[in-house]
């Protein structure tokens, strides 16, 4: 820092603009002015050192001064990067002499540097928000350690960590838990974090609330805070919650309570309040949560209409779900819509009775092919990325191939042919099948759509092979029957180019290649 001012911050310039937004902060900080009133008369902290890890806002500016005219020396730095406000870094440094570490946006290289710089004053006292500057000073600056008398800290997560250290004989010095303060829990958590958890998402979204189903993990006080600014808002409002009696505290508030797998299928936002990791995890919400899929129109879905590309089922909305619906639904996909089929998915192109063409995305002068030509046309043109498909005689490999995506027609029986309200109907033989623009997607939507359905007299009882995790085993061994014309097709030039340099990699890459002609 020049001008013999001690810190690191980004721009000195932005000083003054920092300085009016504190002194407009203090406004609204009274009892803070009432304790830096007398502390500016009493220097009751005469020759005290501080250093403080906090998030560096206008609030946080107005304590350390206040720290200060108390008569400490205070040395302060960021424990949250992306919360830390240029200008009142700035202010700090420039207006208050107080020596700043914090630089928004800062990479976790000059995170630890910082932390290590309000070190360097041989803190009295220690002030942190998640026990960083505990840790580092428990870890790597053990020779401070002689010096401090106490700290505070303020979140649940970190006083989390110290309370693990103090039941392992490992803490070194007394730290009081701000969160066990009533005026903490019971009106920051409660009020502050409510208010600016919805502030910051709004901020970042500009989603409007009203109308929207909000899932608030863990029913605490900051739980409570969100919920209930939630609910003012306009939201509906689900809690989860671990703890039985606070969940049937959130049945008494008023918000419905379930378990966050449930929560995953209906919510909007998700919000976790409760200072812990993996609340919300693949688990919980379904290997396909959240991804947008394009269902082919032979598969019935429910309350949405499923023609079959055919005048008889033009105003056909099912009463059921097929099963390889259910089962993408039910691991968090959302549908987007329906895929063009030629009529009953029984012609190998996508025109049918009802007026509705597919084309080929990448020339619409030529067909996707059929019967799943509208999934695979959906996946190559982006507009989703993963589809369904099912495949008879091709009705998958042909399109996948014609609009350059992957699709896989399954073991006979490894995915369900239950179609749901028209069951009865046949299915000639075709099998219900993944359609994506990668292997490891189609993989994916594999695992998800297999398994055994008793509502399918020709399911498979087998366990289905994990195949994703096979995505990634060695492929040398391997035996690939090649063929550039089966004897007898006419292949075009660059299309017979294309699949003889794939077999040149699969041989480079160990697999045993054999060439075959059927006549």
């Amino acid at each position: 820092m020049s001008n013999g001012l001690s810190g690191d911050v980004k721009d000195i310039g932005l000083s003054d603009q920092g300085v009016s937004r504190i002194q407009w902060a203090a406004r609204e900080m009274r009892v803070l002015k009432l304790i830096r009133d007398r502390f500016v008369n009493e220097k009751p902290l005469e020759g005290v050192d501080i250093a403080a890890c906090l998030h560096v806002t206008t609030e946080t500016a107005n304590l350390a001064i206040t720290l200060k005219d108390g008569g400490a020396n205070v040395v302060l730095c960021a424990s949250n990067p992306l919360s830390t406000q240029d200008d009142v870094a700035a202010a700090l440094v420039n207006e208050y002499g107080i020596a700043t570490y914090a630089i928004n946006g800062e990479d976790n290289e000059t995170y630890y540097k910082h932390i290590h710089s309000a070190l360097d004053n041989k803190p009295h006292f220690t002030m942190d928000d998640g026990a960083d500057l505990v840790s580092v000073l428990h870890k790597e600056r053990t020779d401070l350690l002689g010096k401090v008398i106490g700290g505070t800290e303020e979140t649940t997560t970190g006083v989390i960590r110290l309370r693990s250290m103090a039941q392992e004989n490992k803490l070194m010095y007394p730290i009081i838990a701000i969160n066990d303060a009533d005026t903490k829990h019971l009106f920051d958590n409660r009020y502050g974090t409510g208010q600016s958890t919805l502030d910051g998402i709004t901020r970042a979204t500009n989603v409007l609330w009203s109308g929207k189903s909000v899932v608030v993990c863990g029913y605490g006080w900051c739980g409570r805070g969100i919920a209930l600014r939630a609910k003012g808002m306009g939201s509906h409002v689900i809690v989860t919650e671990v703890d039985s009696v606070r969940a049937l505290e959130a049945v008494m508030d008023g918000y419905q309570v379930m378990p966050v797998g449930e929560a995953s299928n209906v919510g909007d936002i998700f919000i976790t309040a409760t200072g812990d990791v993996n609340v919300i995890d693949k688990e919980t919400l379904g290997p396909l949560h959240g991804l947008p899929i394009a269902i082919k129109d032979t598969q019935m879905t429910k309350g949405v209409l499923t023609t079959m590309g055919s005048v008889i089922f033009k105003d056909n909305i099912p009463k059921d779900n097929a099963a390889v619906v259910e089962k993408v639904l039910d691991s968090g996909s959302i549908m987007i819509g329906k895929t063009n089929v030629p009529e009953l998915g029984l012609v190998g192109n996508c025109e049918n009775s009802i007026g509705i063409e597919g084309f080929n995305p990448w020339d619409i002068s030529k067909t996707p092919g059929g019967s799943s030509g509208g999934a695979a046309a959906s996946v190559a043109a982006g507009l989703a990325p993963i589809a369904t498909g099912s495949d008879g005689g091709g009705s998958i490999r042909i399109p996948s191939s014609f609009c350059g995506v992957y699709g896989i027609k399954p073991t006979f029986g490894r995915v369900s042919g239950y179609t749901g309200q028209y069951s009865s109907l046949p299915n000639f033989g075709s099998q219900n099948g993944p359609i994506s623009r990668t292997v490891k997607d189609a993989a994916l939507l594999l695992e998800v759509m297999s398994g055994y359905d008793s509502r399918d007299h020709f399911s498979l009882r087998e366990t289905p092979p994990n195949f994703t995790k096979s995505i990634d085993k060695n492929i040398k061994g391997l035996k690939i029957a090649f063929s550039k014309d089966f004897g007898f097709a006419n292949v075009h030039p660059e299309v017979l180019e294309v699949v003889s340099n794939a077999a040149k990699l699969f041989e480079s890459l160990g697999c045993n290649v054999e060439e075959f002609k059927l006549n």
